[in-house]
Parts: C-alpha cells; sequence; structure tokens
C-alpha cells in the first residue's frame, strides 16, 4: 500500500535509494531529448515510486494521473471475440466493480500489437491492494494502491514492480493469462487462437502468468496452450 510519509522521516534511506537509481540515469533518462521529463521529474517520480516524501518540493512537478492495471476476474478459452470482444470483456468487469475509465485488454493478434493498441502513459501504473478489500469499502481510495511501473517505458521494460494479480476488486488471482505479447509490447509469434476468435482443439494461443513480475507476467515458460484451455486477461486502462 502507497501512503504519504512525514517530510523528514528516513531521508537517509530515501536519500540512498535515489542515489542508487540515478547511477543508471545518464545513459537512460537523463539522455532523453528535452521532449523527454527533467531531471527533476524524475527524481519527483523516482521519489513517489518508493513511497517516501522527497527533500524538496515537487508541487511544480506533479505526477500525470495514474493508470489502473487489473488481471480479469473471469477467464475464458481462446475464443474471446477477436481483440474487441476482449476489450468488451475488460470494460464490461470495470464497469460492473464501479471503476471510472477506459480499460483494453493487453493482447496482440496476428494484424494489430498491444503497444499500438494501448496509451503510453507517462503516469504510474497501478494495481489494486489485495489486502484492503478485507476492510475498507469499494472503489479503493487513492491510497489503497500498490505501483505497477512507473510510466508505459518502466511497463515495458520486462520487469514489473510488482505483479499484476488482482483483479477488478483487489481479489487476488493467479493464473494464465492471454495475451500473444513479448514484455516490450510487441506481439509474439502467430499463436493467436486463429486471432482470438477459436476455442477448439488443434489451434494455440501464448499466454503469460499473473504469478510473475519478470518478462514471465505477459510470456509464460510453456509459451503456448491449446485454445480450449481457459485463461484470464490483463486489463489497462487508458
Amino acid at each position: 500500500m502507497i501512503r504519504e510519509k512525514p517530510y523528514g522521516k528516513r531521508p537517509m534511506i530515501a536519500s540512498c535509494i535515489v542515489l542508487v537509481l540515478l547511477m543508471f540515469l545518464p545513459t537512460s533518462v537523463m539522455a532523453k531529448d528535452k521532449t523527454g521529463p527533467s531531471f527533476y521529474q524524475v527524481l519527483c517520480d523516482l521519489y513517489r515510486a518508493t513511497g517516501i516524501a522527497p527533500p524538496i518540493s515537487c508541487d511544480t512537478y506533479p505526477q500525470p494521473p495514474a493508470k489502473l492495471v487489473f488481471v480479469s476476474s473471469t477467464s475464458s478459452n481462446g475464443n474471446l471475440g477477436g481483440l474487441s470482444g476482449a476489450d468488451s470483456k475488460c470494460q464490461a468487469l470495470a464497469d460492473a466493480a464501479g471503476l471510472s475509465g477506459e480499460f483494453k485488454a493487453w493482447l496482440s493478434d496476428s494484424s494489430f500489437e498491444t503497444k499500438d493498441r494501448l496509451t503510453h502513459s507517462t503516469g504510474p501504473y497501478v494495481k489494486i491492494n489485495p489486502d484492503f478489500v478485507e476492510t475498507d469499502p469499494f472503489p479503493p481510495r487513492p491510497d489503497e494502491f500498490i505501483y505497477v511501473a512507473a510510466s508505459w517505458r518502466d511497463l515495458t521494460d520486462g520487469t514489473l514492480l510488482s505483479p499484476i494479480d488482482s483483479d477488478e476488486r483487489g481479489v487476488e488471482r493467479h493464473g494464465h493469462v492471454w495475451a500473444a505479447t513479448n514484455p516490450d509490447g510487441s506481439g509474439y509469434n502467430n499463436h493467436t487462437c486463429s486471432d482470438w476468435t477459436y476455442g477448439e482443439p488443434g489451434w494455440y494461443g501464448s499466454a503469460g502468468d499473473s504469478s510473475y513480475s519478470d518478462g514471465h507476467w505477459t510470456l509464460a515458460d510453456y509459451e503456448v496452450f491449446d485454445c480450449p484451455a481457459s485463461a484470464h486477461l490483463y486489463c489497462i486502462e487508458q
């Protein structure tokens, strides 16, 4: 759970974390052109990701709105009704849970890659903290979320800050997730259950595993599964 911490509390820990992270910036973030984030914007984002208040004022470097991600509470065989059907499933689950915003599935087919279908947010991607549902009413407050990634760039760098393993109501769910997508958001081979319209034997689809935060979250060890198998969807707010 991410909560604001009082200024002055654990400053040495925060500074050490940020200094270590900044060691990698010269060849990545700080090397971006003028359209990229400023040094101070990056610094503020890093402190926000730790959940510790920064020693500088970040009021002039506001963080873009967070985007909610969840693994679907329902599962289906490979016949999802195509990409549009998968997107509709995500939206229906979000609407039923009282979540606002537009949601699409993290899913590629033979014609469209995930990275070209979804919005690339510069703000963080978060999931509902599974621990909160036992004590707090729904929908959750802003402080009842856990960081999954600091931005789209972070979401697609091969490692998540936390697995996408809570559903649209904050219930923890582990299992296979239809994706056909590499960690960088590009499409993975042509194992898409005939572009997600077929759920019978003889065809295959690739999937990830919601238990993982490394590349296996979107591309599991056993890369392809029979289309009659049942798997979830990752749903990403746009």
